[in-house]
């Protein structure tokens, strides 16, 4: 009797761990009933004794198992609900409208669950909202999330004005593919935590809609998907009231996808705040056309973002790539056909390594309220600057400077042209030291052996900046 009970304890022990019950359109991923029913065995007291396990001990291992069987009743609720078996039986034909079956899918599965969409088409004609905590995982996460085509894959089509998916705080849309016609956005984020990757985005207003009233949304992250053929942004997100940090929008592909697109941007944001803390990084952004509108379109005050690694490629050489509000670090950037940078009021920013491919017009262009900035190592780039307070370091072949207090270091005054003498306050090359184009009592005295000529937009020559040899 000993060893019988001794047995049957091990079993109940070795199977609570690894049973699973499955029901039509459920699969519990915990302890079934009768596995637990078992793991009440453990309290058996004369089993115990009869094992020689003291009194003391059989209160902790009553309190232990208790608090197991708290967990397995919780852990009971994290379900995995397939929306095509029964009793839900949404279409993946895209005949029969499959919104109500999704609806009661997610409805039944609840928060901390996974809603699973099999390959095929499901059509939409209403708004449906996922509920906090909740994932719904289409099978593009293991197939290529960076393909265009929905030959395979679970898609979610709506052609009905404004009706979109809204996922919730803290919810994971992973593998998706979404299609329709129509206004309005195909995902909309209602609230904080939530994840996006490996979904394709096609047509409609807006792939990603937000609203960040009262700074709903933070710690979002949007990677490894497709964007493609929006008639307006890829990505937008409204009433920045304040500060939202740790956005990551990364290793996405954005592609405008037809000629004839209506201004829009990639990333498009409006209110007088923006992203604190985040990143942009190792997106391509391609053939954007319309040169109204940016394809990073940052309007409020944003801090500490990185924008590293990016393809920008526009149709055309007046497209502008970053509209840059705020302090950025924006470095190892290709900038194809498109005016690169436009700050009017970027400050304490690093623009550092970057590739440009237009030599049209100028490639950084600074505002006048923009301040506190270094630019370095751009050796193809047209600058430039009604600022103050700016840093350039490495060889550049156009500058034009129109505020003051600005520095130029290792500036190659043999090929360069600078169109304003007025907004090189010093100028160092290679240690020698270059004076205003108006002497005054910061002007060193000496011999002068160099000159740096000026120009004015149309390339005529306006004068010369003497070169001095000596430093200061």
């Amino acid at each position: 009797m000993k060893w019988t009970r001794y047995i049957l304890l091990a079993v109940a022990l070795s199977v609570s761990g690894y049973a699973q019950t499955v029901n039509p359109g459920r699969v519990n991923v915990v302890t079934t009933p009768w596995s637990v029913n078992w793991l009440t065995h453990a309290n058996d007291a004369a089993a115990l004794t009869d094992l020689g396990v003291s009194a003391f001990m059989q209160t902790h291992i009553a309190d232990a198992n208790a608090a197991v069987l708290r967990s397995s009743a919780g852990a009971q609720k994290r379900i995995t609900v397939d929306v095509t078996e029964n009793p839900y039986g949404a279409d993946p034909t895209g005949a029969a409208d499959a919104t109500n079956a999704i609806k009661a899918a997610s409805a039944a599965a609840g928060p901390n669950s996974v809603v699973v969409f099999p390959p095929g088409r499901y059509k939409l004609t209403s708004t449906i909202t996922v509920p906090a905590q909740q994932a719904w995982q289409g099978p593009l996460a293991q197939a290529n999330g960076w393909s265009e085509s929905v030959a395979y894959g679970a898609v979610l089509v709506c052609d009905v004005n404004s009706a979109h998916v809204t996922l919730g705080g803290y919810g994971d849309m992973i593998g998706l593919a979404f299609d329709g016609v129509g206004t309005g956005e195909a995902l909309r984020l209602a609230g904080p935590g939530c994840v996006v990757r490996d979904c394709l985005f096609l047509h409609r207003q807006y792939g990603i809609y937000g609203d960040d009233t009262g700074s709903a949304l933070y710690c979002e992250e949007i990677s490894d998907n497709t964007f493609a053929a929006q008639t307006s942004h890829c990505i937008f997100i409204d009433n920045m009231a304040a500060a939202s940090p740790g956005w990551h929008i990364d290793r996405n592909r954005m592609k405008k996808g037809y000629v004839g697109a209506t201004a829009g941007a990639a990333i498009h944001t409006t209110g007088a705040a923006g992203f604190a803390t985040s990143s942009v990084n190792y997106n391509v952004f391609d053939q954007f056309e319309d040169n109204t509108c940016f394809i990073l379109d940052f309007s409020g005050l944003n801090r500490n973002v990185t924008i590293i690694g990016n393809h920008f490629e526009s149709l055309n050489n007046t497209a502008y790539a970053v509209n840059a509000f705020g302090r950025f670090t924006i470095l190892g950037n290709y900038f194809g056909h498109c005016n690169a940078i436009y700050a009017n009021a970027m400050t304490g920013s690093l623009v550092a390594a970057n590739e440009y491919d237009n030599t049209t017009t100028a490639n950084v262009q600074l505002g006048g309220s923009s301040g506190n900035n270094v630019i370095m190592a751009e050796d193809t780039a047209k600058i430039t600057a009604a600022t103050t307070n700016i840093l350039i370091v490495g060889s550049t072949t156009y500058v034009s400077l129109s505020g003051g207090w600005s520095a130029l270091y290792s500036y190659d005054y043999s090929t360069g042209k600078t169109t304003s003498a007025a907004g090189i306050k010093w100028l160092f090359t290679g240690g020698v030291g270059v004076g205003n184009s108006v002497a005054d009592a910061n002007t060193p005295s000496g011999v002068t052996s160099k000159a740096v000529p000026i120009f004015d937009a149309a390339g005529n020559a306006l004068g010369y900046v003497p070169v001095y040899n000596a430093k200061w």
